[in-house]
């Protein structure tokens, strides 16, 4: 009787490690809200982004902005409240459009509203667009977050596969010693 409430405990204890990874929070897609510059001119941001807080990684940036669409990250430039992107892959960025913006608050998963502090139409200073030269300047609108339904991983789909081959393994063996 004592082995078999160990043995269920075991079981137990095995399926949650085996199904932890679906646990983990979606990447969350910010999409543009009203963010305009209102500095030497005016000029707005459009478009999105996928923002992951758990790997603290931005993908699919589409965002545009005085004609130019960004897509590529500027690493000087992001973190977990900012982004900065320009709409070239170049070794040498002197020059290049870029999109700097820096939101009030950190970015999430849980998706919602993320306020602009600030946001700039740029032009490079140099090479890694570490400096700037501010064009258009504001801080008004937003970008609206919405979670985004992720696939699972091979890796993650192939551990619960292996938990699953294991927990019906014992579940037979436990059938065949009866």
């Amino acid at each position: 009787m004592n082995q078999k409430r160990v043995g269920n405990a075991f079981l137990a204890a095995f399926a949650a490690i085996c199904f932890t990874p679906f646990a983990a929070a979606s990447p969350v897609l910010w999409t543009a809200s009203g963010a305009v510059f209102n500095f030497e001119g005016s000029g707005e941001v459009t478009g999105s982004f996928v923002y992951d807080a758990d790997t603290q990684t931005f993908s699919s940036i589409d965002l545009v902005s005085e004609g130019d669409t960004m897509t590529d990250l500027i690493a000087p430039l992001v973190g977990a409240n900012k982004l900065g992107a320009t709409d070239t892959t170049a070794a040498d960025l002197v020059g290049a459009p870029a999109v700097d913006i820096v939101f009030k608050n950190n970015l999430t998963d849980a998706g919602g509203s993320a306020p602009l502090f600030s946001a700039a139409f740029v032009s490079c200073f140099n090479a890694t667009c570490n400096s700037t030269g501010t064009n258009n300047f504001g801080e008004t609108g937003s970008f609206v977050g919405t979670a985004v339904s992720t696939t699972p991983e091979p890796v993650s789909l192939g551990l619960s596969a292996a938990g699953m081959l294991v927990l019906f393994g014992l579940l037979a063996r436990r059938r065949i010693q009866r």
